[in-house]
């Protein structure tokens, strides 16, 4: 009996068509690496290959297991076949990667729904044709045509002086951005397989204007996080954030992210395009809608409830408060009243991707509103050493308030460089430190990469730390260090990440 391996992610199908086409209760998951028993495997068409299964499987316990005998497809492209599964014993030669669907489309319909309500289709002719058309910026090359293609299905550039038709122009942009973008996309980000066709069309028209490999770049942490994660109530607040704010471009960019943002939710891509025309109008209206999508996540279609952050102001019932919660971000399991909060006591709450730390009193007022780094040595990572803030719950324990002995004219000293005016050792009490290796995270200013007298300026510049929180050395001085002024007052602090 032949096994045949799966070179990456992919899928068993029960049609011999695209993925997008077929029901994802019917569709079975094999992960890299997983081996198939296969009586044989036998060409169907350009893209797939009909296998035979030797023997039952199952890839999920919600999904029913495919019996011995069944036949299902695959793209042989992501699969590792011996010659001896092939049927007639030697492997297909020139097989096309690309899915043909039964439609004729290679992708979702929302995806060219939604692209081309943001792209224009150029030039058009007197009689509804299409022609190519030099590079405004150039005059010359790139010429382009249609939907902004530069190339046919051949690789041969487009020239001036072509004309096409709609219909070649509609299907050589489903060509392209297949090739350009969907591939790239289905390659790079994570738990594609698991999304629906319209969050597929939202990230295939956010990396319309982000590139095709905005995953896992330097300029685009957060919304990698989010997928990396898979905190997809996340995605549609943190799309918003991607509009170049402050440009004369954020009003149309943020109407598109908003509507990326609902077709990820489920809209369809016509009436979501509709609504962010109606609601954005200024750059004030694109700040305000990413914040309400941040604090209140809206429910997605397929997925679970969606998560409520409640706000500092709640009136919740005393020891009864949960600690919040940041969609796509990690934070605390408990609230300082599960560890003697107290009034008179204070709680900040550390954002490392706002980078901004908040103080709140007993009763959820808030006290200040401060700049902070959670920020370690590695990008995005709390787990090593040097890394970020582990994300969790803390107390203050010991302080070191060193300015109030020595004032502005303090002489070099190795710690006050490093810690500057004022720290405090932060006591873990959900096992972040300890259960991940880390130790000795601190809340200070100062900052070596300052050097000296730089590092004990009132307002240097903050660096990343080897973990702690670090703030201003002014900030830490008046704002932090007199919370401590009354006796028997505990501070609490959630790091979230």
């Amino acid at each position: 009996m032949p096994y045949i391996t799966a070179k990456k992610n992919t899928l068993l199908a029960p049609k011999p068509e695209s993925p997008h086409e077929q029901p994802l209760k019917l569709l079975s998951k094999v992960y890299s690496g997983g081996h198939i028993g296969v009586t044989k495997v036998t060409p169907v068409n350009q893209g797939f290959a009909e296998i035979t299964l030797a023997g039952p499987y199952t890839w999920h316990d919600d999904f029913p297991t495919i019996e011995t005998g069944v036949k299902r497809y695959i793209n042989p492209q992501s699969w590792t076949i011996p010659d001896e599964a092939w049927e007639n014993k030697t492997s297909p030669q020139g097989t096309s990667t690309i899915p043909i669907s039964s439609s004729g489309r290679l992708l979702p319909r929302e995806v060219s729904e939604l692209n081309h309500y943001y792209e224009g289709c150029q030039v058009k002719l007197a009689d509804g044709r299409i022609q190519a058309y030099p590079d405004p910026a150039s005059g010359d090359k790139p010429i382009t045509i249609g939907w902004g293609s530069t190339y046919h299905k051949n690789g041969a550039p487009i020239k001036i002086g072509e004309i096409i038709t709609q219909a070649e122009a509609d299907d050589l942009y489903d060509f392209i951005c297949y090739e350009d973008f969907w591939v790239k996309l289905q390659a790079t980000i994570p738990y594609w397989d698991e999304m629906t066709d319209k969050q597929r069309a939202a990230l295939t028209s956010f990396a319309y204007n982000n590139g095709a490999s905005f995953y896992n770049s330097p300029k685009h942490n957060t919304i990698t996080r989010n997928l990396k994660e898979k905190a997809w109530q996340a995605v549609p607040g943190t799309m918003m954030m991607y509009r170049n704010p402050g440009t004369n471009v954020e009003v149309g960019l943020g109407r598109r992210r908003y509507a990326e943002a609902m077709v990820w939710c489920g809209e369809e891509p016509a009436d979501a395009c509709q609504k962010a025309v109606t609601e954005i109008k200024t750059a004030n209206q694109c700040e305000s809608i990413e914040q309400r999508l941040k604090r209140n996540p809206p429910a997605i279609a397929n997925l679970e409830s969606p998560v409520v952050v409640p706000t500092a102001s709640s009136n919740l019932t005393v020891g009864s408060r949960t600690p919040q919660v940041i969609s796509g971000m990690l934070g605390p399991k408990s609230h300082p009243d599960a560890h003697g909060f107290k009034q008179g006591d204070y709680h900040l709450i550390a954002n490392d991707s706002e980078g901004k730390i908040k103080c709140y009193s007993y009763d959820d007022d808030l006290i200040w509103d401060l700049p902070c780094l959670c920020r370690g040595q590695f990008s995005d990572n709390y787990f090593g050493v040097n890394g970020d803030t582990p994300p969790g719950l803390y107390k203050c324990g010991t302080l070191y308030h060193d300015y109030k002995k020595s004032g502005k004219s303090a002489g070099y000293v190795h710690y006050r460089l490093q810690y500057g005016w004022c720290a405090i050792d932060l006591v873990e009490l959900e096992n972040q430190e300890a259960g991940r290796g880390r130790a000795g995270i601190m809340i200070h200013g100062g900052g070596s990469a300052c050097g000296w007298p730089g590092a004990w300026q009132p307002r240097q510049k903050l660096y990343p730390t080897l973990g702690c929180i670090r703030m201003y050395n002014q900030d830490m001085h008046e704002k932090v260090m007199t919370l401590f002024d009354k006796k028997d007052v505990t501070v609490f602090v959630s790091v979230y990440q």
